[in-house]
C-alpha cells in the first residue's frame, strides 16, 4: 500500500484517522502515516489523559467513553460547538471538500450525501459519540451538520 496519496490529503488538512483506516487491513498503512504526524501538536492531551482540571464545565459532564472524541475541541464554548467542529472536519474529509467550503447550515443532501455516505456518517457518529442517529435522519433532505450537532449535544448532555 502506497501512503503518498493519503499524505497529500493529510497535507491539505483532511482527517484520515477514521473510517476505513481503522480496519485491520489498513494497520500497516496507518503505522506508516502515524510516524509522520507530530504528536506534540495535538490538542486536548490533558483531557485525554484523564486530567479534567482545565476542561470546560460541559466537558466534565460528558460520558467518559465520549471524552476522547471531544478532547481535540475541548476549547469550544459548548458541547454543541465542539461536536459541530469535529463533525464538520470529519464530513469534510469524508466528501473530500476543503473545510472552509463546508457550510454547516447547508442541507447534507446538497453536498451529494447518498446512502453510502450516510452509512459512513452514521457509523462514525456511533463509534465517536455512542449516539444512534437514525439512518433516515441523515438522509433527510433538510438535515444539516448544525442540526446533527444540536441533536448529538442534546443527547449527550441529557436534555
Amino acid at each position: 500500500m502506497e501512503p503518498s496519496g493519503i499524505r497529500k490529503l493529510m497535507a491539505k488538512g483532511f482527517d484520515i484517522a477514521s473510517g476505513n483506516m481503522q480496519g485491520p487491513r489498513a494497520a500497516v498503512l496507518v503505522a506508516s502515516l502515524s510516524n509522520t504526524q507530530d504528536e506534540t501538536t495535538r490538542r486536548g492531551d490533558t483531557v485525554q489523559n484523564g486530567e479534567l482540571s482545565n476542561a470546560p464545565l460541559w466537558m466534565k459532564a460528558v460520558p467518559t467513553n465520549v471524552m476522547k472524541a471531544l478532547a481535540p475541541e475541548s476549547d469550544a464554548p459548548t458541547i454543541t460547538d465542539a461536536i459541530l467542529r469535529i463533525t464538520r472536519k470529519r464530513f469534510s474529509s469524508l466528501i473530500l471538500m476543503p473545510l472552509e467550503q463546508v457550510d454547516v447550515n447547508k442541507p447534507l443532501a446538497q453536498f451529494g450525501v447518498d446512502s453510502m455516505i450516510a452509512a459512513d456518517v452514521r457509523t462514525w457518529l456511533w463509534n465517536s459519540f455512542r449516539v444512534d442517529i437514525p439512518f433516515l435522519d441523515i438522509l433527510n433532505s433538510q438535515k444539516t451538520l448544525s442540526g446533527l450537532a444540536e441533536l448529538l449535544g442534546m443527547r449527550l448532555s441529557g436534555t
